[in-house]
């Protein structure tokens, strides 16, 4: 009697739990309809969550479109910053040569060595703004040349003598100069047939013709002609160019001081160089 009970309830235990967990196993060794079911719907899900090739090549082609808007706009942020560095250091240099005036009794530094083909420094030592020849690769190379000039005793730093878009090199490192200065300011000013007739500034009281608002003092010169430390500019454009502005960087234009202390860029505007030359010579002297 006892193990007909001990049965029966046996056989309602497994009935009762049939009902109400019909998903577990009925057998250890197999798996039910439903969870096969779940399972299978599961992986679908799974598959469903990864990127068809479709999806990807439609990915890939946006990412190109938008690369495509926006390099340019990176290239021209690119280029106008380099632009704003170059406009810094003309400013630091222009300001360096405005407290050379102050300390020295009005007298401007000289724009090259009254000994043009010295090697540099002669003895005794010229007043001279920057040595260093830029043809020259030791000397292109070599910053110690800048710390000889009378203007590093203003500012210490080498960075201010070159454009950050000047990509030129010499020894395999960044040349160390890419400005000269107005050979007409305190230099030998020799210019052709009528060189007399023009002026040469010795101090700051010379200046007046041009303003000094229109007075060129520092000028952003080319990669292929930059040498000395002067920016010569004959007083007849039939004589061609000795040293040209670099038009090549900060997109064709180049960058130039002014004795009030301001700085401007100037598009190269004629390809016959004459309205160029006529517009830059004019800023660099006048007639007597």
């Amino acid at each position: 009697m006892e193990t007909g009970v001990k049965e029966h309830f046996i056989f309602l235990k497994r009935k009762l739990s049939i009902q109400l967990f019909p998903d577990k196993l009925c057998d250890t060794g197999k798996m039910t309809r439903h969870n096969k079911e779940m399972n299978f719907h599961g992986n679908r899900r799974q598959a469903g969550a990864a990127f068809t090739l479709v999806e990807m090549l439609v990915v890939i082609g946006i990412i190109a479109i938008l690369a495509g808007l926006l390099l340019p706009a990176l290239s021209r942020g690119k280029i106008k910053a380099q632009r704003i560095a170059c406009v810094n250091n003309f400013k630091q240099l222009t300001y360096c040569w405005m407290m050379y005036s102050d300390d020295n009794a009005g007298w401007l530094v000289q724009s090259e060595s009254k000994s043009l083909f010295s090697t540099p420094p002669p003895a005794p030592p010229d007043p001279v703004w920057v040595w260093g020849k830029m043809k020259d690769s030791n000397q292109a190379s070599d910053p110690a040349f800048m710390a000889q000039g009378k203007l590093f005793t203003y500012n210490k730093s080498y960075a201010i003598y070159r454009c950050p878009a000047d990509h030129s090199e010499a020894n395999g490192v960044p040349r160390v100069r890419s400005y000269s200065m107005n050979s007409w300011l305190n230099g030998l000013g020799f210019a052709g047939s009528r060189a007399n007739q023009y002026r040469i500034y010795r101090r700051v009281s010379d200046l007046g013709i041009p303003s000094v608002s229109n007075m060129a003092i520092f000028i952003d010169e080319r990669e292929d002609t930059i040498d000395d430390e002067n920016f010569f500019i004959p007083n007849n454009v039939i004589q061609g160019w000795s040293g040209l502005p670099a038009d090549r960087r900060h997109g064709g234009s180049y960058v130039l001081s002014f004795a009030d202390g301001h700085v401007e860029g100037w598009k190269w505007a004629d390809s016959t160089q004459s309205a160029d030359w006529l517009k830059l010579f004019n800023a660099c002297t006048a007639l007597k």
